[in-house]
């Protein structure tokens, strides 16, 4: 069974702009077949900021395209739920570690002890490592790919 990471907006619109394949370092770094998905909120987003004449704008069209590749997740009403709720419920309900680039959010799943995979400079790392999220892994070392 893969390893599922729900994409945040923000990771989708940095990727662009990283000197490396993000989605291969994670696969790298996990050590596991990955489903990558997407969630309907995120897409939303994204169409919204995509509107915008701006190098964001830009920015999120090309994130949609990057998105249109993998699986799309519904959770409940999109239209009733922020984006930051809706990854840490979704997260929850599939058992899924949530990929951003938003140190609020961030911030929250670690609290409520949800694995994050973020980036720090060209640091890509996860914690916490909660066994429930990936029963397969062995090792209890944290997870942490340096200079990629």
């Amino acid at each position: 069974m893969p390893i599922r990471v729900l994409l945040d907006t923000s990771i989708l619109m940095i990727s662009l702009e990283l000197p490396f394949d993000l989605f291969g370092e994670i696969e790298k770094l996990l050590k596991a077949n990955i489903e990558f998905l997407i969630l309907q909120e995120v897409q939303e987003e994204l169409q919204r900021l995509s509107q915008k004449k701006t190098p964001t704008g830009v920015r999120a069209s090309h994130a949609l395209e990057v998105a249109a590749k993998h699986k799309t997740l519904q959770i409940g009403s999109a239209s009733d739920t922020r984006t930051d709720d809706a990854l840490i419920i979704a997260s929850r309900k599939v058992k899924a570690i949530v990929a951003t680039a938003d140190s609020q959010l961030r911030r929250r799943l670690r609290t409520l002890k949800v694995p994050v995979l973020s980036l720090r400079g060209n640091r890509l790392y996860c914690e916490p490592d909660i066994a429930e999220y990936w029963p397969l892994r062995s090792q209890k070392t944290p997870f942490s790919r340096k200079d990629i």
